[in-house]
């Protein structure tokens, strides 16, 4: 049995006998592991793998690394004896490997043998690996195209023998599998066509010929062979043949009996046709029947309907010296009119209680247009009831009311009489309303005065209050119902001719001049936004330019339909399924001919979905959010900028008023170069929600932009578009054009629901109703699927829609037929946001709930915040953790906006318990790394408010503490911490010890309590070894770097950063690695060694340009600024001084701010301007005073004596300096005034106070003497003794000592020491 089991298919797993992973990050660890392992136990020389992984070493320092390297694997399976080593040679023994497996399958091939190969091959091999060794990587890339070919072989076979043996379904899956290694085997799409075929799936085989053309087009140049096209035309020929001819109606029918609010009520044969009154004619009812038969018996569906109830008003008192069968028979003649009328209009009539009756439209069928119907038939109610009582004195009144809203029906089965239940509030709201109307009177309620705008002549009545409806109700008393030909048009007409031929201008400006232009097209939703901006694109390329679109949806997208990912793709040419070796392939050929920077290559890999190697992820993990958004708007810029060079580009951006904050602030660059770039971005919004204010504008720079705010269509614009489409008439058309009062949208679904034969006054006149009605004409499986789409969202994968139906079928070309959607590359759009929202609103509750908890499943292991806002709308109480769950995975992945989004939406829905007080701990973790500290107080705070145990306790207090600290509230901070210790202390969690120690002592650092920072950082490295934290203990390292640095301990305080930047550089800690290295720079000034502490400076840049970390660039230049200040280099220090003034500034750190500028001021003096350099001064004290003097005050006091030529003014700020110094100050202030004190004595001849602050400066570092120091204190005394003797032999010893300085200073590069030296051998020599 083996030892372990190392998986190098698809990455590196090494795991123990029983599974557990066993931890190796070495990366030339794992390499060495690797190359061992294929050697299947053949030993392998030593020299050989130190060339392979080291080839630009020595070959002692290669095996010295190779030695390290094999110790690493050693300690990693330690209890394992898997390693045999020998002087000269190393192997493997006792490791299973699934590669050497998969070729023993291989070779035994048999089914079950190639079956257990294939189910190995997860991946290519060591997939994302990179060993940063040329001669390494190279054997990889022939290993993995080795073991590629095999498995496609493999693959190959198996679908040959599946399907010789009819299993259709694994040979379909092999196939799809061949496909994702290799898109372009032209045989295996033929294969998987003719499967589909088989399987009767003709839709899927059609997809499929297509997605073989476009990759053979894009990737080829070429077209599908001629078998390839035979077979597709004999699939379109066998699916022509096997289409069904509809058949023909089969003729009127009557409306099934419908009952009221649960009480099944019979009703009367409908009426065909009215025998006299107003309104439209019935519109035909075998479609209805048909539709209303396809929903299952009992099964309740929620519907817009629109109620009519009326009432012949007193009709005692109009039929006085009638009987009471002359009455029974004017009720009766009353009810047989409402039927016809009602049937004539396509409603049902219920309820016929006495002289009351109640009309329903929109149920069982919705027609479009109901609320129009009821209004005729409560016209025709009025009309005809004058003349129903020939004999009575007056002739008798109707009052009537209207309302509409959300009903549920449900159809009874036909042994039950076919009867129907129908409930919803407009039942009860349309009785209210009748009640306030007089005889004679139609009151409609609001919702149906606005469903007919301009159609009705009315006065505001009343408003009423009801049971279960939050707002009062307005009722409105109709006047007049016009004809839809006296209604005036409701709207402003725009015409687009004109929009056309500003955007042609645009685009040939762009052509001429070579610069862009901002294009924003604004409209209210379905007004053709969408339209304009699709002819644009025509119009752009028809004019020579490239065009690139991109969507942006509120709900339901996965990664991949990130806008800036689909223009990035775009941009490379990319096909949105384009595999992940391909888009690799891509990113390594713009790689290597310079199209892609080295400093964007992270964001290439991010962009393009392609697994980061591991030093890159490493590097983008330490990036804050602000640095990674930079530097993805710098790629994009980048690419959009060269691609612009070759043709003019135009980029689409849709619907951006859903954008978030990153993406807008992207679209600002963009608008940006289009002032130096042939590009033009065009971007469409709503009105209502645009969010391209004068902050954005401003972003912007100045671009020049273009606003085209679109209205209706005038009519002309409407007629053509209506002569598109040829099944309307001339009358029809000119009924829809009317109606859809110049809204593209509306009027396209109008004429789209306008079939031949059907009644005219059957056209919708709201989308709902639209949307409605042409869902009741499909089939009940396609309205199925329609509904379970707009359950995804806008925009949906046909998969995911598969599942949701648990079905094979894929409806969805079907449906793109009917117009309700439209391709979107691998995916499916409904036509407009609108539509999908009206077939949202026709799910029944119970059934939206089970499709979103399906819904949830399928993404649980696809998309995490997908699964989470499906749990959401299922009301499911597991919502709350599945955000928190995503928000940490985007927070992982660095997107900070959105996981703070996730995490705000939970709370809103989430219970007290622990995951509400998780959810306020990881708000404020993530408001913190945006730079929001206040608002990271708060959330901890509340989070300390709802822990109920030791852990929560101990990280609440943590992230208060924090958030506290950076807030320079550091008593609190302190307090904050006890409380987390006694938590932490409670369970025995050493890591969150550790973790609070280290924090303890960068409380402490800035409040100058030394020895307090230095004991909290000791006992955070011991917790942290407690805990086994590599983390913690390079944190800890860095924290007691600090400590003994100010506290003057050079010596010992560069031990400590030096391990430090060792520990995480080896372990990827790249934000500390870069925070450190400044340190190592400076304590290598104070030995000396003026070059190594640039070089260091210089690697932390690297570094901090490369994550996008101020700080760290602002050590990095703060240290550069002192070194320059040694080597007399007054320029360079002062610009490094500005450089990093300007990001203290940037980010608050008022205590750096002071210190810099003195340092600045003091380059400014030694340049000539004394003056001036004075004056900042002061207020560089200023400053200090502000934010505590034993931080910067004596080293400011210092470089203010160095700077005046006021002796009374050096004596004082000297003095000053002094005793700030015996309150404990950090060692710079100790180190920076004891230079200048010395120097100014020097130069004013004051040889006793040089002596006496040469010994300060020695018994300051006596603890830990160090060269700086030493040089200094030496230099002093032997200008001091210099200066105070006269000629004599005596001068002959301090001479020497003093050229033995000059070359000492000389060799370290310190040149400013070397200006006094100098005069004071040139004295010396003058004297003798």
């Amino acid at each position: 049995m083996a030892a372990v089991r190392l998986d190098l298919f698809g990455g590196f797993t090494l795991s123990s006998p029983d599974g557990t992973p066993i931890p190796l990050s070495a990366r030339k660890a794992r390499a060495v592991l690797a190359y061992l392992a294929l050697a299947d136990g053949r030993p392998q020389p030593r020299d050989k793998l130190a060339a392979l992984l080291w080839p630009d070493s020595h070959a002692e320092q290669a095996r010295t690394s190779l030695r390290q390297a094999l110790s690493a694997v050693r300690r990693a399976v330690e209890g394992y004896p898997v390693v045999l080593a020998d002087a000269d040679r190393v192997a493997l023994c006792g490791v299973a490997v699934d590669v050497v497996a998969f070729e023993d399958h291989l070779r035994a091939a048999t089914p079950e043998a190639l079956e257990a190969a294939v189910a190995l091959y997860r991946g290519d091999l060591l997939e994302g690996f990179d060993a940063a060794a040329p001669t390494f990587d190279h054997w990889l890339a022939v290993e993995r195209e080795r073991l590629r070919g095999l498995a496609l072989q493999a693959l190959a076979r198996l679908m040959d023998r599946h399907e010789q043996a009819g299993e259709l379904d694994r040979a379909i899956a092999c196939a799809t599998r061949l496909l994702t290694l290799d898109a372009l085997q032209e045989s295996v799409h033929r294969a998987l066509m003719r499967l589909y075929d088989r399987q009767g799936r003709q839709a899927l085989a059609l997809k499929q010929y297509r997605l073989c053309r476009i990759a053979l087009q894009r990737e080829l140049g070429v077209s599908p062979e001629a078998e390839t096209e035979a077979l597709h035309q004999q699939i379109l020929r066998a699916r022509r043949q096997a289409s069904p001819v509809p058949a023909a109606p089969a003729g009127m029918s009557a409306a099934p009996p419908v009952a009221v609010s649960g009480a099944p009520v019979s009703a009367a044969p409908v009426v065909p046709e009215a025998s006299a009154g107003a309104g439209p004619t019935a519109a035909p009812i075998a479609g209805a029947a048909r539709a209303a038969a396809a929903v299952a018996p009992g099964t309740p569906q929620p519907r817009h309907a629109v109620v009519v109830v009326a009432s012949v008003d007193d009709i005692g008192a109009h039929a006085a010296g009638l009987d009471a069968e002359q009455i029974h028979g004017l009720l009766m003649r009353w009810r047989e009119r409402a039927r016809a009328l009602a049937a004539a209009c396509g409603g049902t009539v219920t309820d016929e209680i006495g002289a009351r009756l109640t009309v329903v439209f929109g149920v069982p069928v919705a027609h479009g247009n109901d609320a129009e119907r009821a209004m005729h038939v409560a016209v025709g109610l009025h009309d005809g009831v004058r003349r129903l009582c020939p004999e009575c004195a007056t002739p008798p009144a109707v009052r009537v009311g209207v309302a509409s809203g959300q009903v549920l029906f449900a159809a009874a089965p036909p042994t039950a009489g076919g009867a129907m239940t129908l409930t919803g509030p407009p039942v009860n709201v349309a009785a209210r309303v009748m009640e306030h109307a007089q005889a004679g009177e139609t009151v409609v309620s609001n919702r149906v005065f606005l469903a007919l705008p301009g159609r009705l002549e009315v006065e505001h009545l009343t408003d009423v209050s009801m049971p279960g409806i939050p707002e009062p109700i307005p009722l409105w008393r109709v006047r007049r119902f016009l004809d839809a030909a006296e209604t005036a048009p409701q709207h402003a007409f725009v015409g687009r001719q004109a929009e056309l031929v500003q955007l042609a201008g645009v685009a040939g400006d762009c052509l001429r001049s070579g610069q862009g232009r901002v294009v924003v097209i604004r409209g209210e939703a379905g007004i053709g936004k969408s339209r304009l901006a699709e002819r644009f694109v025509a119009l752009a390329r028809e004019h020579g330019m490239e065009a690139l679109r991109a969507l942006v949806l509120d709900f339901g997208v996965s990664t991949s339909g990130d806008p800036l990912r689909v223009l990035v793709r775009a941009l490379f040419g990319i096909d949105a399924g384009a595999s992940t070796e391909a888009r690799a392939a891509v990113i390594a050929g713009s790689i290597a001919s310079g199209r892609i920077d080295d400093d964007d290559v992270p964001f290439a890999f991010d962009l393009l979905d392609v697994p980061q190697p591991e030093a890159q992820a490493a590097a983008l993990a330490a990036m804050d959010a602000g640095a990674r958004q930079r530097g993805v708007q710098r790629f994009l810029l980048a690419q959009v900028a060269r691609r612009s060079t070759f043709k003019p580009l135009l980029i689409v951006v849709e619907d951006v008023h859903w954008a978030e904050r990153a993406l807008l602030d992207c679209l600002a660059r963009l608008a940006a170069a289009t002032r130096s770039c042939r590009l033009v971005l065009a971007m469409t919004v709503r009105p209502e929600q645009d969010p391209l204010d004068s902050a954005w504008r401003a972003a912007a720079g100045g671009a020049s932009l273009t606003t085209i705010d679109l209205g209706p269509l005038n009519d002309a614009e409407a007629r053509e578009l209506a002569t598109r489409y040829r099944h309307v008439d001339e009358q029809l058309a000119d009924s829809c054009i009317r109606r859809a009062e110049g809204n593209p949208l509306f009027l396209d679904q109008l004429l789209r629901n306008a079939a031949p034969g059907t009644d005219a006054e059957a056209l919708p006149g709201t989308l709902q109703s639209i949307v409605l009605a042409r869902m009741d004409r499909l089939p009940e499986s396609h309205r199925q699927a329609l509904q379970a789409a707009a359950v995804l969202g806008q925009r949906f994968s046909p998969v995911a829609l598969r599942h949701l139906l648990g079905t094979d079928d894929d409806p969805c070309e079907a449906l793109a037929r009917q117009a309700m959607l439209r391709p979107e590359g691998e995916d499916y759009l409904f036509m407009h946001a609108l539509i999908h929202q009206a077939v949202y609103a026709s799910l029944l509750k119970s059934r939206r709930l089970a499709l979103h908890r399906r819904a949830a499943d399928w993404y649980r292991s696809r998309d995490l915040t997908l699964h989470a806002e499906h749990l959401d709308a299922a009301s499911d109480a597991g919502a709350a953790p599945a955000y928190e769950a995503a928000a940490r995975h985007e927070a992982g992945h660095f997107r900070n906006e959105r996981a703070l989004r996730l995490v705000e939406r939970a709370l809103e829905i989430v219970g007290d318990g622990a995951t509400r007080q998780s959810l306020a701990c990881l708000r404020g973790e993530l408001t913190l790394n945006l730079g929001q500290p206040a608002e990271a107080l708060k959330a901890f705070e509340h989070a300390v408010a709802l822990a109920d145990d030791h852990s929560q306790r101990a990280h609440a207090w943590f992230g208060v503490a924090s958030a506290l600290r950076l807030l320079d509230r550091y008593e609190r901070a302190l307090i904050a911490l006890q409380h987390a210790q006694r938590g932490a202390a409670a369970i025995g969690d050493a890591d969150m010890l550790a973790q609070i120690e280290s924090l303890r002592g960068n409380v402490h650092f800035p409040m100058g309590d030394l020895d307090a920072c230095l004991t909290a950082h000791q006992r955070a490295l011991q917790h942290a070894g407690v805990a086994g934290s590599a983390l913690g203990e390079a944190r800890a390292l860095g924290g007691l770097g600090d400590a003994y640095y100010q506290q003057g301990r050079m010596v010992t305080a560069r031990a400590h950063f030096v391990r430090c930047v060792e520990l995480a550089r080896a372990r990827g800690f790249v934000r500390i690695e870069g925070a450190n290295l400044p340190m190592v720079g400076a304590v290598d000034l104070l030995c000396n060694a003026l070059p190594s502490a640039l070089a260091r400076c210089e690697e932390a840049l690297r570094i901090a340009r490369r994550i996008g970390d101020a700080r760290i660039e602002l050590l990095a230049y703060d240290v550069m600024a002192s070194t320059e200040q040694q080597t007399g280099d007054w320029a360079k220090s002062q610009a490094h001084a500005e450089r990093a003034l300007v990001l203290a500034r940037r980010l608050g750190a008022r205590r750096f701010e002071a210190e810099l500028a003195g340092r600045r001021a003091l380059a400014i003096g030694n340049q000539g301007h004394p003056e001036a350099a004075e004056q900042l001064l002061d207020e560089a004290l200023a400053l200090s005073r502000d934010t505590g003097m034993r931080y910067s005050g004596p080293m400011i006091l210092g470089f203010l004596a160095r700077t005046s030529r006021d002796p009374d003014k050096q004596r004082r700020a000297l003095a000053q300096g002094e005793a700030i110094l015996a309150q404990s100050c950090v060692s710079h202030c100790h180190l920076d005034l004891y230079e200048a004190a010395i120097e100014v004595s020097l130069r004013n001849g004051r040889w006793d106070d040089a002596d006496r602050y040469a010994d300060a400066l020695q018994a300051y570092t006596r603890p830990e003497p160090f060269p700086w120091a030493q040089f200094l204190i030496r230099r002093a005394r032997v200008l001091a003794a210099l200066g105070r003797s006269q000629r004599g032999a005596s001068q002959t010893g301090l001479r020497a000592e003093l050229m033995a300085l000059r070359k000492e200073a000389l060799g370290a590069g310190m040149l400013a020491a070397l200006a006094g030296i100098d005069e004071m051998l040139r004295r010396v020599h003058t004297a003798h």
